[in-house]
């Protein structure tokens, strides 16, 4: 049986080899998905190499990443498990914590970080 070429599926209805489109953010949006107390919080512990130096390397390298893209790939394999990380690192807060978010919260977290549609408060186009 031949292979589908990679960036393309066959279309439901007319069977016709189509490209696959990808569902894809702006960045500022992306992280805007976070609040800005969240996003304060990840680059706290970003910045304390002092504290956790592997989690702090984890996230700058996940910044990185992010800075080099020119839109975010809600697809991607690396924004899925950044997305991730980046939750449970929000979930290890004191529960204290303004950004502290409960680990039953994280999968809802993450899944509308990863959504393709618009999220409360994002503009619709």
């Amino acid at each position: 049986m031949a292979r589908l070429p990679d960036g393309y599926t066959i279309e439901p209805i007319t069977g016709r080899l189509v490209p696959i489109t990808s569902r894809s953010i702006s960045r500022r949006r992306f992280m805007g998905r976070l609040s800005f107390v969240e996003q304060v919080a990840l680059n706290v512990m970003r910045a304390n190499v002092v504290g956790d130096p592997e989690l702090a390397a984890a996230l700058q390298t996940l910044a990185d990443l992010r800075d080099l893209s020119q839109s975010i790939n809600l697809d991607d394999d690396d924004t899925i498990a950044g997305a991730q990380f980046s939750v449970q690192c929000l979930t290890a807060l004191p529960p204290e914590h303004p950004a502290h978010i409960t680990p039953e919260d994280a999968p809802s977290r993450i899944a509308a970080w990863l959504a393709d549609y618009p999220q409360p408060g994002e503009p619709t186009t």
